[in-house]
Order: C-alpha cells, then structure tokens, then sequence
C-alpha cells in the first residue's frame, strides 16, 4: 500500500551548517586570541583553596578562578568531583548513517518526521557537504563509552527514513556511527553557577545543542562577568588564517593554477573526496594530529571506500609532518592505533 503524507509543516529557516568547520574556526579564533587548548587531558581532581581552583589533570595542573563544567557525559562527575553539588546524568545514545553521495540532491530540505517523547524521530538530513545523513536513535544505555552501532538501530533507521524518502535503502550506506547524549532527570539544560565557588555548570546540553551553543555562549559570558571577570574586546593577533583550500571544489582553472603553483596539489590522496596532499599537509599545519583531525578539516577518508585508498597515505603524512614513528599516528587519539611497530612488536 503506497503511504501518502497527509500535511506537513513547513519551516523555511530549517538549516545545516559544517559542525566540523565550524568548531575548528571557533577553535582557532580562540588561540589567536590566548586561549590555550589541551586534549588527551583528562580531568582527576579539583580543589579550591579560597581564592583560585586548582585542576589536577595527566598533562599537569591547571590554576585558573573561574572553572566552566562543560563536560558533556562526564559532566556530573565533575560536579561531584568539584563538591558542586550533586546529579544524576543518563545517557541517550543516537546511530547515524551516512548514504552514498550518488543519492545527492534525492532531497533538498531536511525533513523531519512527528516527534516521540524522548526524541525528535529519525530525520533525513541533506548534510553540507552533500551526502545524506539519516538518524538518530535515540537509546538509553548504561555506559557512556557505548558508541557501537547495532543491527537493530540499522533496521529501525533505514525503515523510518524510507518511510519518509522511499528512495532510501540500507545499499545506500557508506559509515555508520553513534553519539551519546548527556541527559539529565528534568530533560532541560543545566547552566549556571553552582553551591562551589566561581564554577559553573553548563550541563545536559543534548539536542538542539549546536543550534543552541551561540546563545549558549553569550549567556555563560555573561554569568562570568556578573561574576566579576573582567572582559576584554578579541584582539586576533597576527594576519588573519588563510581559508582552507578545497580543491575539489574549485573550478579547472583554479585547480591547475594550485598544482602549478605547489606540486602537492597535483597529488590525489583521497580518490573517493578528490583531496590532494597539499590539503592534508595544509590541516597537519593547522593542528591535525590524527586521521579524524585531517578527516574532519578535510574529508578524506569520509567517500565511499571509507579510506580503503587513503588511510595509509595520510598517516605516512602525518608521520612525515609531526615527525613522529608511523606505529604513534592515531585515528582519533588516545589508544586508537592502527599499526604495530614491527621491530619493536608492541605499541607505542
């Protein structure tokens, strides 16, 4: 029986944004601005001693006045950690999947299907970069690390998005993954001060957090300064960064005036995306030190073949650049390794 919507809502300021591109633009306005960013920096204690917050942490402690709890599903461990009061944080994971970019223009609006109570239902979403992106679930765990993608939220995802778009089949497919959700009791979002000194909660940020996080912004710099942090205007020292270069898009012309004028550019490391070497060294540069880091400010391994091409070429570049063994190059931190060094026959 053919399923026919019987109305539907418009909404003409529905849009998508580049999540990666976006964060690492704020991330690099914050720097050239005197922020100092750590990761792989895990959080063990914190301890005030009247006047300043000591945060003792595996790269050494940090002493800073103000402290702002943004640890998403950690967030609650902090607090207690903190003696900020005490709260219960539930985890809500969510399965995504990525379709091929051959289904690209199959829709032009992201479509959104009747709410349930816990979740805004599965969506079909035509990404930024062209791909469609269907999901999420939206599942209660146990373990906050539990980002493994299951039959079960395949089978429900590609029926709901079908349903929607009956173009969609689960032979679309190219990657699946899942986030978790930091959820407290009251489902709202937790931000504000809180019953230890100068610390701030900004808790429970799920769905629609990037769509809140501006306004988000503003108002825990507002908290602050209330708080009696003096602020000052950004500065941005320096000439400005240059925007990433994409050369797939670009036009013929440009392309070969790139290649022409660095050699790099004439060499293809991701066949399925069309990015070049020059594109990889570029995001190395910029503070990629992982294959996610040069995947997310590049796209390379993000096609198809989900880096069935590039992967060993990317890291032998990030290798080459960081001047580090091949067997330290991580996919996304921490112990994602790859490769065993085969001399030493262990990992780094």
């Amino acid at each position: 029986m053919t399923r026919r919507a019987i109305a539907a809502a418009y909404a003409p300021t529905t849009g998508v944004i580049n999540p990666y591109e976006a964060c690492f633009g704020l991330a690099d306005s914050a720097a050239r601005n005197g922020v100092e960013i750590r990761t792989g920096c895990p959080v063990t204690g914190l301890r005030h001693d009247g006047d300043l917050w000591t945060i003792t942490t595996a790269d050494g402690p940090v002493v800073a006045r103000f402290v702002i709890n943004a640890a998403g599903v950690a967030a609650a461990l902090i607090a207690t950690m903190a003696g900020a009061g005490a709260y219960r944080m539930r985890f809500r994971k969510g399965e995504e999947y990525l379709l091929d970019k051959r289904l690209q223009g199959i829709v032009r609006h992201v479509i959104y299907p009747c709410p349930s109570p816990t979740s805004k239902g599965v969506l079909v979403i035509p990404t930024y970069d062209g791909t469609i992106m269907i999901g999420p679930t939206a599942d209660e765990v146990d373990d906050p690390a539990d980002l493994a993608t299951t039959v079960d939220g395949a089978t429900r995802i590609i029926a709901a998005a079908s349903r929607l778009v009956p173009g969609i089949s689960e032979r679309d497919v190219i990657a699946e993954f899942a986030g978790m959700r930091a959820v407290l009791d009251d489902e709202d979002f937790r931000i504000g001060s809180t019953a230890a000194p100068d610390f701030f909660d900004v808790a429970g940020i799920q769905s629609p957090g990037l769509t809140a996080a501006p306004a988000i912004a503003v108002m825990v710099v507002e908290l602050l300064r209330d708080a009696g942090l003096e602020l000052a205007e950004p500065v941005t020292p320096g000439a400005p960064l240059p925007p990433f270069v994409h050369f797939a898009d670009a036009p013929l012309a440009r392309q070969q005036e790139l290649a022409n004028s660095d050699p790099r550019y004439g060499h293809i490391v991701c066949r399925c995306e069309i990015v070049t070497e020059a594109e990889v060294c570029q995001a190395i540069a910029r503070g990629a030190a992982t294959l996610d880091g040069i995947k997310f400010r590049t796209r390379a391994g993000m096609g198809r073949c989900q880096g069935g091409f590039c992967t060993s070429r990317c890291m032998a570049l990030l290798a080459s650049e960081l001047a580090v063994p091949l067997a330290a190059v991580t996919k996304r931190g921490g112990d994602s390794w790859l490769v065993v060094d085969r001399d030493e026959g262990v990992l780094p």
